[in-house]
Protein backbone atom coordinates (compact mmCIF):
# COMPACT_ATOMS: atom_id res chain seq x y z
CA UNK A 1 0.00 0.00 0.00
CA UNK A 2 1.54 3.35 -1.00
CA UNK A 3 2.05 6.06 1.59
CA UNK A 4 -0.09 9.11 1.00
CA UNK A 5 1.37 12.49 1.77
CA UNK A 6 -0.86 15.38 2.64
CA UNK A 7 -0.35 18.35 0.36
CA UNK A 8 0.22 21.66 2.11
CA UNK A 9 -0.99 23.87 -0.71
CA UNK A 10 -4.31 24.52 1.02
CA UNK A 11 -2.93 25.15 4.49
CA UNK A 12 -1.36 28.15 6.17
CA UNK A 13 2.14 27.41 7.48
CA UNK A 14 2.51 28.20 11.19
CA UNK A 15 6.15 27.83 12.15
CA UNK A 16 6.87 30.61 14.63
CA UNK A 17 4.86 32.49 17.21
CA UNK A 18 4.96 35.55 19.40
CA UNK A 19 3.54 34.77 22.85
CA UNK A 20 2.27 37.77 24.83
CA UNK A 21 1.52 36.87 28.46
CA UNK A 22 2.57 38.77 31.57
CA UNK A 23 2.59 35.65 33.78
CA UNK A 24 6.02 34.08 33.31
CA UNK A 25 5.01 30.51 34.19
CA UNK A 26 1.99 30.63 31.86
CA UNK A 27 4.06 32.13 29.03
CA UNK A 28 6.75 29.47 29.38
CA UNK A 29 4.12 26.71 29.42
CA UNK A 30 2.47 28.14 26.29
CA UNK A 31 5.86 28.31 24.57
CA UNK A 32 6.68 24.72 25.58
CA UNK A 33 3.35 23.48 24.22
CA UNK A 34 3.95 25.32 20.94
CA UNK A 35 7.44 23.82 20.71
CA UNK A 36 5.95 20.34 21.17
CA UNK A 37 4.01 21.05 17.96
CA UNK A 38 7.16 22.18 16.15
CA UNK A 39 6.38 25.89 16.45
CA UNK A 40 9.26 28.06 17.61
CA UNK A 41 8.29 31.05 19.73
CA UNK A 42 9.43 34.25 21.35
CA UNK A 43 7.78 35.35 24.56
CA UNK A 44 7.18 38.84 25.91
CA UNK A 45 5.42 39.94 29.07
CA UNK A 46 3.75 43.15 27.89
CA UNK A 47 2.14 44.79 24.89
CA UNK A 48 4.77 47.53 24.61
CA UNK A 49 7.50 44.98 23.89
CA UNK A 50 5.19 43.06 21.57
CA UNK A 51 4.32 46.16 19.54
CA UNK A 52 7.99 47.11 19.29
CA UNK A 53 8.86 43.64 17.98
CA UNK A 54 5.99 43.68 15.49
CA UNK A 55 6.96 47.15 14.26
CA UNK A 56 10.46 45.84 13.49
CA UNK A 57 9.10 43.06 11.26
CA UNK A 58 5.35 42.85 10.88
CA UNK A 59 5.54 39.62 8.85
CA UNK A 60 8.03 37.56 10.89
CA UNK A 61 5.58 35.69 13.14
CA UNK A 62 2.96 33.44 11.58
CA UNK A 63 1.01 33.21 14.86
CA UNK A 64 0.49 35.61 17.75
CA UNK A 65 -0.76 34.15 21.04
CA UNK A 66 -2.29 36.81 23.29
CA UNK A 67 -3.45 36.50 26.89
CA UNK A 68 -6.66 38.31 27.80
CA UNK A 69 -5.44 39.82 31.08
CA UNK A 70 -2.47 42.01 30.21
CA UNK A 71 -1.22 45.20 31.89
CA UNK A 72 -1.54 48.52 30.03
CA UNK A 73 -4.29 47.18 27.73
CA UNK A 74 -6.16 43.90 27.69
CA UNK A 75 -5.71 41.22 25.05
CA UNK A 76 -8.62 42.24 22.81
CA UNK A 77 -7.49 45.89 22.86
CA UNK A 78 -4.00 44.76 21.85
CA UNK A 79 -5.43 42.61 19.04
CA UNK A 80 -7.45 45.56 17.75
CA UNK A 81 -4.36 47.78 17.82
CA UNK A 82 -2.10 45.38 15.93
CA UNK A 83 -4.82 44.74 13.35
CA UNK A 84 -4.94 48.51 12.81
CA UNK A 85 -1.14 48.44 12.40
CA UNK A 86 -1.62 46.04 9.50
CA UNK A 87 -0.81 42.73 11.19
CA UNK A 88 -2.68 40.09 9.20
CA UNK A 89 -1.20 36.99 10.84
CA UNK A 90 -3.19 34.40 12.77
CA UNK A 91 -4.04 35.50 16.31
CA UNK A 92 -5.00 33.12 19.11
CA UNK A 93 -6.52 34.62 22.24
CA UNK A 94 -6.09 32.73 25.50
CA UNK A 95 -7.89 33.46 28.73
CA UNK A 96 -8.37 32.24 32.26
CA UNK A 97 -12.02 31.90 33.28
CA UNK A 98 -12.95 31.38 29.64
CA UNK A 99 -16.51 32.34 28.77
CA UNK A 100 -18.50 33.34 25.71
CA UNK A 101 -18.12 37.06 26.49
CA UNK A 102 -14.33 36.85 26.37
CA UNK A 103 -14.55 34.77 23.19
CA UNK A 104 -16.71 37.46 21.57
CA UNK A 105 -14.34 40.23 22.74
CA UNK A 106 -11.39 38.50 21.09
CA UNK A 107 -13.30 37.68 17.91
CA UNK A 108 -14.72 41.21 17.55
CA UNK A 109 -11.21 42.61 18.01
CA UNK A 110 -9.92 40.48 15.13
CA UNK A 111 -8.56 37.30 16.72
CA UNK A 112 -8.90 34.14 14.66
CA UNK A 113 -9.56 31.87 17.64
CA UNK A 114 -9.78 31.86 21.42
CA UNK A 115 -9.21 29.07 23.96
CA UNK A 116 -9.34 28.83 27.73
CA UNK A 117 -6.37 28.39 30.04
CA UNK A 118 -5.03 26.06 31.09
CA UNK A 119 -5.21 24.12 27.86
CA UNK A 120 -3.75 20.74 27.04
CA UNK A 121 -1.72 19.62 24.03
CA UNK A 122 -4.76 18.13 22.29
CA UNK A 123 -6.77 21.37 22.46
CA UNK A 124 -3.82 23.43 21.25
CA UNK A 125 -3.06 20.96 18.44
CA UNK A 126 -6.70 21.00 17.28
CA UNK A 127 -6.84 24.81 17.40
CA UNK A 128 -3.57 25.19 15.48
CA UNK A 129 -4.85 22.77 12.82
CA UNK A 130 -8.04 24.83 12.49
CA UNK A 131 -5.95 27.99 12.11
CA UNK A 132 -3.74 26.32 9.50
CA UNK A 133 -6.77 25.26 7.48
CA UNK A 134 -8.61 28.57 7.83
CA UNK A 135 -7.33 30.46 4.82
Amino acid sequence: MPIRKRLLKDTFIIDNALVVDNVTSARLMEQARLMSLGIHSMGVNNVVDAIEILEDDIHYFSLIVVDHDLPIMNGPQFVRQIRQMGVHRKILGVCTNYNIDKWFMFREAGANACIGKPFNDAILRETIEELRNDL
